[in-house]
Formats: C-alpha cells, sequence, structure tokens
C-alpha cells in the first residue's frame, strides 16, 4: 500500500486553518492546548490529541496528522462526527486546499483500515478518488493521495495513471525533504525510503531505502522503525541481522505501531533473534489485535487454535480468526474455512474458502477445488473443481501439484 505518500507537504505548502469557527467556538481554547501537547509530546500521545481535535473540527489538527504520518490514529477517526462530515461536499478552499478533499484524505485511510463491509469499503474509496481526482491538480497533497488510490484499485487504466503520476511525487518528496524540518522532514525521509523499496517513480534499490528510513528511524518515527526492523530480518539493503530487527520491532511496537506488534509476536512465537518465549508473543498478539490489525488477530487466533502461550479454546481461536477474516484476511479466512471443514461445518468452510480463494490464495483454491470435486458444501463441478487446482498448482501449492500427477 502507498496511502504513506499523501502525507508529502501540507503544512508547509498549504497550512490549514479551522473555518467552522462557530461549531468550534465552545471548544477553542482547548483544541489549541491538545495541538499544543501534540508538538511536545511523543508519536504515539501526539496521535490521542491530534485525534480529539479533528474529531472536533480542527483541520489544523488533520493537517499535523497528515503530515506526521500517524496512521495507526485513523483507526478511530469518526468521519460521520457533525463537526467533520461538514468538509464532505465543502469545497472552500483554505491555502488551495478543498475541505471536501481533507476529508476525502482521512475517511480513505480510515476505510481502508476499519470498514469491513466490502460494498461500502469500496464505496468510500470510489467517492475519495473521484474528489481528489477533481482537486489532483490544485496541490501535491491531493496528487499523493490521488496515486494510492489509484494503484490500489486492480484497474489497468488506474494502474496506468498511477505509473505516469508516481516519478512527480518522489521528486516532490525529495524537494520538500531539503526544505522541511522537524517531524515533516522526518515523515519525508521515511516516505522516500518507500518510494525506493517498492520502486514507486524510482529503480527499486533497497540500500537507499534502508538508508531513508534509517533517518527517519533515529528521529524516532515509528513506520520508520518497523521498517528499518523489516530490513534487518529479511537483509534487503542491509546484512540480515535478527537482533538488530528485535530492537527496531520493540522501539516501533512500543509506540503503538499494530503491525511491529504483530511482527514482535512472530518472533518470540518461532524464536526469531529471541528465545522462544509463548507468553511473550501472546502478549505483542494481543497488544496488535487490541488495536484492530487484522494480522495480530489472525495470529492470536491461531495460539488459542493450537495452545500456544494459552489454553487452547477453539472458540476462541473462531472468534479472534473471525475478525481478521471480515477485515479481508486471505490467510485468515483460508483457515478459518479449515477449521470449519476439519468440524464438518461444510456449509461455512466453503463460504471462507471462497473469499480466500478470490483472493487467490493457493490453499483456498485447492480446497475448494477439492469441495467442488465431492460435491461438499457447493455443487459438484469437476470443471471447476480442475480450474481452481490448476490455479493452485501453478502458484506452487505442492498438494495441488501431486494431485494432478496422481489424476491424470
Amino acid at each position: 500500500m502507498f496511502r504513506f505518500f499523501l502525507i508529502l507537504v501540507l503544512i508547509s505548502f498549504f497550512p490549514l486553518q479551522s473555518v467552522f469557527s462557530k461549531d468550534n467556538e465552545d471548544h477553542v481554547d482547548s483544541i489549541e492546548v491538545l495541538i499544543q501537547k501534540s508538538e511536545k509530546v511523543g508519536y504515539q500521545e501526539a496521535e490521542v490529541y491530534l485525534l480529539e481535535a479533528i474529531n472536533r473540527g480542527s483541520t489544523k489538527a488533520a493537517s499535523l496528522l497528515l503530515t506526521w504520518g500517524l496512521w495507526e490514529a485513523t483507526r478511530n477517526f469518526k468521519p460521520f462526527a457533525e463537526s467533520v462530515v461538514l468538509w464532505k461536499n465543502n469545497d472552500k478552499e483554505i491555502d488551495g486546499m478543498p475541505l471536501s478533499a481533507v476529508y476525502a484524505v482521512l475517511v480513505s485511510n480510515w476505510a481502508a483500515r476499519e470498514e469491513n463491509d466490502l460494498k461500502k469499503k469500496k464505496l468510500y474509496m470510489d467517492e475519495a478518488t473521484q474528489t481528489l481526482k477533481k482537486h489532483a491538480d490544485k496541490h501535491p497533497i491531493l496528487l499523493s493521495e490521488y496515486y494510492w488510490l489509484l494503484s490500489e484499485q486492480d484497474i489497468p487504466e488506474n494502474k496506468k495513471e498511477s505509473e505516469r503520476i508516481s516519478p512527480t511525487l518522489v521528486l516532490l518528496f525529495k524537494s520538500y525533504e531539503s526544505k522541511a524540518v522537524g517531524r515533516n522532514k522526518v515523515a519525508a525521509q521515511s516516505y522516500l525510503g518507500q518510494c525506493y523499496s517498492e520502486g514507486v517513480g524510482v529503480v527499486v534499490d533497497y540500500k537507499k531505502s534502508f538508508e531513508w528510513y534509517m533517518k527517519a528511524a533515529d528521529k524516532g518515527y515509528y513506520f520508520a522503525q518497523y521498517n528499518v526492523a523489516q530490513c534487518y530480518m529479511y537483509g534487503e539493503g542491509v546484512g540480515c541481522d535478527e537482533e538488530k530487527a528485535i530492537e527496531f520491532y520493540i522501539k516501533a511496537a512500543e509506540q503503538g505501531d499494530s503491525y511491529a506488534q504483530a511482527a514482535l509476536g512472530d518472533c518470540y512465537l518461532y524464536g526469531e533473534g529471541v528465545v522462544e518465549n509463548f507468553k511473550m508473543a501472546i502478549k505483542w498478539y494481543k497488544k496488535s489485535a487490541g488495536a484492530g490489525n487484522e494480522i495480530g488477530m489472525h495470529s492470536l487466533g491461531l495460539c488459542y487454535l493450537n495452545g500456544e502461550g494459552v489454553k487452547k479454546n477453539v472458540e476462541t481461536a473462531i472468534s479472534w480468526i473471525t475478525k481478521a477474516s471480515i477485515k479481508g484476511d486471505a490467510y485468515a479466512q483460508y483457515d478459518l474455512g479449515d477449521i470449519y471443514y476439519g468440524l464438518k461445518d461444510y456449509k461455512n468452510a466453503v463460504m471462507w474458502f471462497c473469499k480466500s480463494a478470490a483472493q487467490e490464495d493457493m490453499y483456498a483454491e485447492y480446497m475448494l477445488g477439492k469441495c467442488h470435486l465431492d460435491g461438499t458444501g457447493i455443487n459438484m463441478d469437476r470443471k471447476a473443481a480442475l480450474f481452481l487446482i490448476n490455479k493452485s498448482a501453478k502458484q506452487g501449492n505442492v498438494e495441488a501439484i501431486m494431485w494432478l500427477r496422481d489424476n491424470k
């Protein structure tokens, strides 16, 4: 995902001021205090202060949240709060930034994390895309968010347009990073790291990516710390060093990065860079899951399923894995289908295999194919079965490959 591009240069180029003075009249002092506090504390505390101010209608707080890249906070954004929803259709510009575009940026990030209804999520994303398309030429921050939304959609024309935009984004980041100060500069450094890691507007260069991430990580930015940990763990742009990876996972996790928390849980569960410790794994999985992270939810559910670090409890396992599955995690959907299959609840098994297979999970494709062969929980259909099993085999699923070999 590249939603992080949208934090480019909002404050430096387009400082926002609250325009709803009457609506905010009773909160002016408290909002100002919240913003002042956010500038003096760490990233995790800043999220809390800014989010409260945003939910009261503060556009200044919104600009800070975007520019600092505090995306974990958008999980608790209230897109339909009375003081915020007013921005949706308001094209009044504050230093060239339409409030409708500010709303689109926040809602698209909220929906990506928290909207579980796929149809509603698509609706929010489509609306945001149209709003930002309308205003993309007005300033760089809108162009960057527009890029992310286009790149997320599996539509050839949109992919082509995002590729056309990407070189401009890199140039803007480099220009901004050279002039910005404080957290704005730190965020720009981190996202330059992401440009080089994902080949957005530049040739993939893991070494340069690591260098940019490290600059931001040294300044305490949790997203960059997580990515530095990933680089050390998988040897991208730097020598593989599991102990250093753990060091940076911990730094990010302690600041509330839910992906770092889930990764740290994995390290303790499998003994990667640390001594295997199931209780510590559960601790970090619970923090990640509690923050609404689908990876943490899935992993915690598997621990309950297998009795690792906790007492085995299939009901609790299903509960957590279902939460992850509803959020669209294909791996969780497959595992949930597999659990129901083992319980002989074939209707639910097929439902979750279908959802996972729709995301091209090779194991779900194989199991769904087998269900079609036997008529288990679904209509018997040999043609559909062979199509799915072949598709799974082409992705490298050994079971599918062996089945095809044995059933020529």
